[in-house]
Parts: structure tokens; C-alpha cells; sequence
């Protein structure tokens, strides 16, 4: 098998967009739900700094495991244990929201905290945990009769948040669906007919014959699934990586082949209560011709008690911040408008992440080397707007060692060293190698044994120095001390 090799140019990329939680500590308070088999998840709510609100709002994450604080993970280290990386959608979430007067809650899912157990989940279990979580709200006294509960799920946290309520004996105030609650779609129909049809159309630019070839992989993959079980999957199809493309390691077989079939609109008209589907016009992974059938079929049925919103432009990440807006207003509105304006406190929000984005953008632009004053400058305005993003932080401790900074250097990899985080090895390798070039050794090697007791199972690679932390690599600085003549510019 094909080893991974994390490169700092990849860090850069999957970690840029985390732009970190700003909630003070004292306004989340971290619980555990004891699933129905007895697994333990860890969960949390965060309250807004005037104190607990009396709205409620659970948020249902995507398909990806992700734990409580907004931390998905999509590896697994050596060690059977998931790497985790920031995800700045579920982040700006936990930060917006109490701001705006919610409190959120959040809990990790199953996958996360068991990501190698096979069977895999069903989204009937997923919905389970979510029932389980509202219980404990109960017990623990933050969800009384006084206050209202909402749901909100994104992705297919759209699609779980639709069986949690065909579960829920009393129900909660109303449900909001950041997708389409559903990916079904009968493949007996043409490809022109497909929903990604349009999208892939649009954003692609794909002719024709290149939609009918996608389609006919994608229903070639959805019978597939109607004929096998999960050992052939896990162990045959799932590694065979299907016309090129195929399964994540994590993905359920279950709830992969259920997907394809299931329609939410029975658990939403049996719940009776108001729904909001907001969708993104450039949403490719649920698109909004899928969210639309969803809102139809529920018309076609009925059911009045539904609003539908298309945001202009969105993507599938929501990048922008109309989602927030759209959700407050209706709920405060109640459920009878979504048209909002932009406030003064939600300017403060859109310029502080704005910010925090421009940050990412010069760092990207810094060099590696010959960049003395503006490696420095950088390094003393990520200090002074509290930049909080691990791989911002290695990055820039890389570029602070090429620029001769090695204290500040030392700093950044200690910011950069989080428990659990996909970089922390390199973190505590970088560490090491600094402690090595001010002679203290003792120091520099429990560092390594530290990085070696969390290495994730795969290199990181600093192609401009021709190097790569590995297992082989930590374990000769063990051995032999760093020093600067062991990297070789390219």
C-alpha cells in the first residue's frame, strides 16, 4: 500500500481555513452521553457570555467522524486512533450562534471515538446517540420545559437530524436542514434527470458524455451496494476504489447503501412542527435540485409547516455567513421570515474571521527562507490577533527556523503542540530539534520519545529541506543530535 506523506504544503491547505474558537472556557461546559450500547460520548454546550439561553440548539455534524469541539477526523493513525483536523464551518458554528444568543450543543460521533469498529454504524443508530444526548440535556438540567429545543443538521447530520425525529416522542421547537435531508434518487430515471446533473454542469463545465459516464459509475456503485454485505465491502470493494473513485476508510457500508433509498419527508410530517431547508446554490454534494424535491414532495404531501432557502453563490461548506443570519431571523421571526440584515455585532463577527483569513493568505505567501523582517512582522501580528490554528502555527514555526528565528520558532511549535492533532509529532520533533541546537539534550530526546508515542503512522515532508520526519527519522535524532547541516536546500 502506497504510504501517506503529510507535506507542509498540505498542511497549509487542509488546516487554512480553521479559524478557531473564541469562546471564553468558562461559558462550555463538557459533558459525556452514554450511549444505548454504553458506549461513552463526549459532548458539550456552549452557553453565550450573558449565560445559559433559554433556545437550545443541538448541531448535527456531517458524514466525516468529528468530535465535540469541531474536529474532524478522517484518518487513523498506526495506533487505530483518528487524527484530527480543524473544521472551520463547525467552529464558526460554536462561535456565531452564542453570539447570536444560542446556546449550542455538540457531541462527538461514534466513529470518532471508535473509528476501526466493523460493524459500522446505521443512521438509525446515529440518530439514537442524538435521542440520548437530548435525554442527558434533560438530565442534566440544561433542556427543561421552559426552554426550546431546535435541531440543526448539516449534510448528512441533515439526514440524521430527520431520524431523530422520527424517534422523539416530544419534539422540539423546529429542525433546521443544512442539505437535503435526503440522497435518494431512483437510478431507473435518465442521467439528465440526476441531480448532480445541473450542478456538475454548472461548476464543472462537464459535457454530455462525461455527466453520462459519472452517472452511470455512481449507479453502478448504488446496485453494487444493493448486492454485497459489509465483509465484502470492507474487505473487497471498499479497497478496490470503484472507476477511480470511491470509500473513505470510515465510511458505513450501512448507511452508504441506505442513502440511496431513503425520503425524509414521512418522520417530518409525522413531527409536525416548522422545518427549514437551506440550501447553497453551489452546493455539488447535496445539491439544491435534491433539496428542492425534498421541499416539493413535502408540499405535494401537504405539509405546510416548511420553509425552503436557496443562498446565492454557497457552497456545501457555507462559507459564507447568510446561513447564520437566515437561521436566526426565522427562528426569532417565528418561522415566518428569513430576510435579515447584516447587524453591527455580526459585522465584528464576518471582519474578525475576515481577518483571521488574511493571515492565512500571508502566510502562504511568506518564504521559507530570505524573509527576515516579514517573517518576524508575521510572526509578532499572529501573536498579537491570536491566531489559534496548530497547522498555521508549524508552518510558521518552519519558516521562522528558515529565516533564522529560532526562538520565536520554539514558540510557534509549542503553540502548534496540541494533544491529538494531525501535526502534533511534528510538532514535538521540531521541538526537539531546537532543544538539540541549544545543547539541551536531555530535553531533546524525551521530546522525541514523545513524538514517537504519537506518530500518526505517516511521514511529514519538508520538500524544500529534502526531508522527512518519519518513525526512522525521530528514532536517529534519539540517537544522534540535530543539527542544521542535516537540512539540504532544494
Amino acid at each position: 500500500m502506497k504510504q501517506t506523506i503529510l507535506t507542509a504544503a498540505l498542511i497549509i491547505i487542509s488546516l487554512s481555513n480553521y479559524a478557531g474558537t473564541f469562546q471564553n472556557q468558562e461559558d462550555t461546559i463538557a459533558f459525556f452521553v452514554k450511549a444505548y450500547d454504553g458506549l461513552d460520548l463526549p459532548a458539550q454546550i456552549i452557553h453565550p457570555a450573558s449565560g445559559a439561553s433559554d433556545k437550545i440548539i443541538v448541531f448535527i455534524n456531517g458524514s466525516t467522524p468529528y468530535d465535540e469541539k469541531g474536529n474532524m477526523g478522517p484518518m487513523v493513525d498506526d495506533k487505530g486512533k483518528a487524527i484530527l483536523i480543524q473544521q472551520e464551518f463547525y467552529v464558526r458554528f460554536q462561535d456565531i450562534m452564542p453570539a447570536k444568543g444560542y446556546s449550542t450543543v455538540s457531541m462527538a460521533k461514534r466513529s470518532l471515538v471508535e473509528p476501526v469498529k466493523i460493524p459500522r454504524p446505521t443512521l438509525d443508530e446515529l440518530a439514537l446517540d442524538i435521542a440520548f444526548l437530548i435525554d442527558e440535556l434533560k438530565n442534566q438540567k440544561f433542556l427543561t420545559p421552559r426552554k426550546e429545543l431546535y435541531l440543526v443538521g448539516y449534510s448528512e447530520g441533515s439526514t440524521v437530524a430527520s431520524k431523530v425525529l422520527g424517534l422523539l416522542k416530544e419534539q422540539p421547537r423546529a429542525c433546521i436542514f443544512l442539505g437535503s435531508a435526503a440522497s435518494s434518487f431512483d437510478y431507473n430515471k435518465s442521467w439528465e434527470e440526476w441531480p448532480q446533473t445541473a450542478i456538475y454542469r454548472k461548476l464543472k463545465k462537464w459535457s454530455d458524455e462525461q455527466l453520462k459516464v459519472e452517472y452511470e459509475q455512481w449507479k453502478d456503485i448504488v446496485v453494487a451496494l444493493q448486492n454485497m454485505n459489509e465483509e465484502t465491502f470492507e474487505k473487497e470493494y471498499k479497497k478496490s476504489n470503484p472507476h477511480g473513485f470511491g470509500f473513505a476508510q470510515w465510511e458505513s457500508f450501512h448507511i452508504d447503501k441506505e442513502v440511496s433509498n431513503y425520503y425524509p419527508e414521512a418522520n417530518i410530517i409525522d413531527a409536525n412542527i416548522p422545518v427549514l431547508i437551506c440550501i447553497g446554490e453551489n452546493d455539488a454534494a447535496m445539491p439544491e435540485k435534491r433539496a428542492a424535491i425534498t421541499y416539493h414532495n413535502l408540499l405535494d404531501k401537504g405539509f405546510r409547516k416548511a420553509t425552503y432557502v436557496v443562498i446565492p453563490e454557497e457552497v456545501h461548506q457555507y462559507n459564507k455567513f447568510d446561513v447564520f443570519g437566515i437561521i436566526d431571523c426565522w427562528i426569532s421571526s417565528d418561522f415566518s421570515s428569513t430576510h435579515f440584515e447584516t447587524s453591527t455585532a455580526d459585522q465584528v463577527l464576518i471582519d474578525k474571521y475576515a481577518g483571521l483569513q488574511q493571515l492565512n493568505s500571508e502566510l502562504n505567501k511568506l518564504p521559507y527562507t530570505g524573509s527576515l523582517k516579514a517573517a518576524l512582522d508575521f510572526y509578532n501580528k499572529a501573536k498579537s490577533n491570536k491566531m489559534n490554528d496548530p497547522g498555521k502555527w508549524f508552518t510558521l514555526g518552519i519558516k521562522l527556523v528558515g529565516n533564522g528565528f529560532t526562538e520565536e520558532a520554539f514558540d510557534a511549535f509549542s503553540i502548534s503542540n496540541r494533544e491529538g492533532d494531525m501535526i502534533q509529532s511534528g510538532s514535538l520533533v521540531w521541538l526537539g530539534h531546537l532543544s538539540d541546537l541549544k545543547g539541551n539534550r536531555e530535553q531533546a530526546v524525551k521530546l522525541y520519545k514523545k513524538a514517537l508515542q504519537v506518530y500518526p503512522g505517516f511521514p511529514i515532508q519538508h520538500s524544500h529541506w529534502n526531508i522527512y520526519l518519519s518513525r526512522e527519522w525521530i528514532e536517529e535524532r534519539i540517537d544522534s543530535p540535530f543539527t542544521m547541516e542535516l537540512l539540504k536546500v532544494e
